[in-house]
């Protein structure tokens, strides 16, 4: 949901009705979202007794919100311009923090930041490129004088509703709202005028002033910065239709989306995948077929505002692939701009390739393009030589790599020769005095299972050596992914089948020390959870299905480990569970990847499925407004956890509460990573 800020004279909203501008600005979307503006937006109202909490830390912060109205007047009151003016830097950050990140500011018209031309002073609150100072106008009525839109292909003109001059002159006249017939009393200079478009202006007095016109509504237009100045009260004249715009582009940014459906009324399915969107904050449009075309023939005919401003088309699965490509080769040659075309061409909400590229018109970078980037960026701070971190980095990067098909051939011997500089025991029989390579068997529950095994550990280390059981799998599956059979590294080869055999050795000491009654008392239950799950992706648990006695020790402890879900999942009504409230999100994470395992090597499953339930309940009810789950990291945890748990879709159930926290945890993860 957008949330937008609005600051407001509080004098103005208690005793006239035209001034609440919270009423006006909902009026205004109702003419574009209609009864789903609830859904859509959500707004705050800050003056001069709580102006202060936009700039404190908490849920109520400046940048909590997607955008800021300033409204009519707002700043007559000097508490709420000086706090305004006190944190100029975090506006100016909150306009553009220099990383890309940008939010929008309307700021309508202040009649007390006005002055005549020799003393009129530069707003005080906006970075020197976006200050400016307004100008009182000379004439005696502000009804006089004609106001024009300077460029009528503006977005701000014509996207969600298209804007004449007609609509302008009747919110102006004062017939349809309760304050007076009103153009302008001010005339807005900005200190650098390259730093905004012209919207509106009034060119009436063009012959009798050296000026040309009288700008009266600008946008920002030096980057991704969304701020609107006005000198036309826009919210008390009821200007409905161009603060529905104004709303629209500081709020929800650039309208990339627009989605297509057929029949006159959305279908549940398409409507599934709207409102999953709206969940993630995507700026779109709803258009039904006839609409649709419309606005293309218009753009055939030689529309001067070419397909708005959407540059991703879904089609609903109402549509089929020839009618979809039909509709590209009709338009795609005529449009000048980047634009795709998707068709949902499934129902099932989790099968792969549910959206189906039916066509792709493109005249700037190609995805390939920025794909690589992103792998030179990666391999730079990935160097091949040595990467020198720890190996729960090489876990996740190797994975990374792995995922998006990066060619990992420099890679593979460089960090193997960085990971056996951390192996510590080599066999079971190894008489050596070093104490860390001494193995105890008469402590363990089954001695034959483990006798003439070889063994290796990262550092001793448990759960360290439960990620370089994957590691060196991991290595073993690229090497066979890349056809590397041997490698020659300083004038020696090696066989890469080496890296999978080091794995089984770091399984073995794993399962050696779960079936040890001194050491394993002193695992934790996160780190068994852990163990098991190593074993299971490393492929260990497969590889020791012919040896039965290992496989036997291995049911065994996980009987186990399953033994302690008495206490970590609470009975309720004899059917269903809820998670002990002392269980982190973290260990949540565990628990729903052992389950997994579980799963596939124990007949569990109908156990499993009620854990897996009772896990998502409390995920929902930890995550919070924003799609986080306490910080960037445990988001990152949580989510990987969570599309982990869709693969295992066919066998557990899986709710739509699993794609609606993925999308919102994605959403912050994109706005919050550095």
């Amino acid at each position: 949901m957008y949330r937008v800020a609005i600051i407001v004279n509080e004098n103005e909203t208690l005793h006239s009705a035209y001034a609440n501008t919270e009423s006006i600005l909902k009026k205004a979307l109702n003419k574009v979202y209609s009864d789903e503006i609830d859904k859509i937006y959500s707004f705050e109202i800050f003056d001069k007794f709580n102006i202060y909490t936009l700039f404190d830390k908490g849920n109520r912060n400046i940048f909590t919100f997607h955008s800021i109205f300033v409204a009519t007047n707002a700043c007559n009151n000097i508490e709420i311009y000086n706090e305004l003016v006190k944190h100029a830097n975090i506006i100016a950050k909150y306009i553009d923090d220099g990383y890309g990140n940008c939010h929008g500011i309307c700021i309508s018209n202040q009649q007390k930041l006005g002055a005549n031309e020799d003393t009129a002073a530069f707003v005080g609150f906006l970075p020197d490129l976006f200050t400016y100072k307004l100008i009182k106008r000379k004439e005696k009525k502000s009804s006089d004088g004609s106001i024009t839109i300077n460029d009528s292909t503006d977005w701000l003109v014509n996207f969600p509703i298209k804007i004449d001059k007609d609509i302008i002159e009747k919110c102006c006249s004062g017939e349809n709202n309760q304050f007076m017939p009103h153009k302008y009393r001010y005339i807005i200079y900005p200190k650098i005028k390259s730093s905004y478009d012209v919207i509106y202006e009034d060119k009436s007095y063009s012959e009798t002033e050296k000026n040309s016109s009288r700008p009266l509504l600008l946008k920002s237009r030096i980057g991704n910065e969304r701020l609107i100045i006005s000198s036309v009260i826009l919210d008390w004249s009821e200007h409905l239709e161009q603060l529905a715009n104004i709303l629209v582009f500081i709020t929800e940014g650039i309208n990339q989306f627009a989605f297509v459906y057929k029949s006159s009324s959305l279908n549940k399915r398409f409507s599934r995948y709207i409102n999953k969107a709206r969940d993630y904050n995507m700026a779109l449009k709803q258009y039904n077929e006839n609409e649709l075309l419309q606005v293309l023939n218009g753009i055939k005919v030689g529309n001067d505002f070419p397909l708005y401003p959407h540059s991703i088309f879904v089609f609903s699965n109402e549509w089929s692939e020839k009618e979809v490509n039909d509709l590209w080769e009709q338009f795609s040659t005529i449009i000048e701009k980047d634009i795709t075309f998707y068709r949902i061409a499934s129902d099932n909400p989790i099968k792969k390739n549910e959206l189906v590229l039916v066509s792709l018109f493109s005249k700037s970078i190609k995805n390939s393009h920025i794909f690589l980037s992103a792998e030179e960026w990666i391999v730079a701070n990935y160097i091949k030589s040595k990467w020198r971190k720890s190996i729960w980095t090489y876990e996740y990067i190797l994975n990374l790599y792995d995922n998006l098909s990066f060619n990992t051939t420099g890679y593979i011997i460089p960090l193997y020769d960085e990971i056996i500089g951390h192996f510590k025991i080599k066999e079971a029989n190894d008489d050596a005095t070093n104490s860390n390579n001494y193995l105890d068997f008469t402590k363990l529950k089954n001695k034959k299972a483990f006798e003439n095994l070889a063994f290796q550990t990262y550092d001793n280390v448990f759960n360290s050596t439960c990620s370089c059981c994957n590691v060196l799998a991991k290595l073993y599956s690229l090497s066979n992914k890349n056809n590397i059979a041997e490698t020659i590294e300083n004038g020696q080869k090696i066989n890469t089948s080496i890296f999978f055999e080091e794995s089984v050795k770091c399984g073995n000491w794993i399962l050696y020390k779960l079936n040890n009654v001194e050491y394993s008392k002193r695992i934790s239950w996160q780190d068994c959870l852990m163990a098991f799950v190593a074993l299971y992706e490393s492929g260990y648990i497969n590889y020791i299905k012919n040896n039965n006695n290992l496989y036997e020790v291995m049911i065994e402890e996980l009987k186990n480990i399953c033994s302690i879900f008495d206490r970590l999942f609470l009975t309720v009504d004899r059917i269903s569970y809820k998670v002990e409230p002392t269980i982190t999100l973290v260990d949540l994470c565990k628990i729903l990847k052992f389950l997994y395992v579980v799963n596939e090597v124990s007949p569990y499953s109908l156990e499993c499925e009620k854990y897996a339930l009772a896990i998502e309940k409390k995920l929902v009810d930890e995550q919070s407004y924003n799609g986080a789950w306490k910080n960037l990291s445990e988001t990152s945890e949580i989510s990987i956890a969570l599309l982990s748990r869709l693969k295992y879709s066919w066998k557990f159930k899986v709710t739509e509460d699993y794609e609606l926290m993925i999308n919102r945890a994605v959403n912050y993860m994109q706005n919050n990573f550095d």
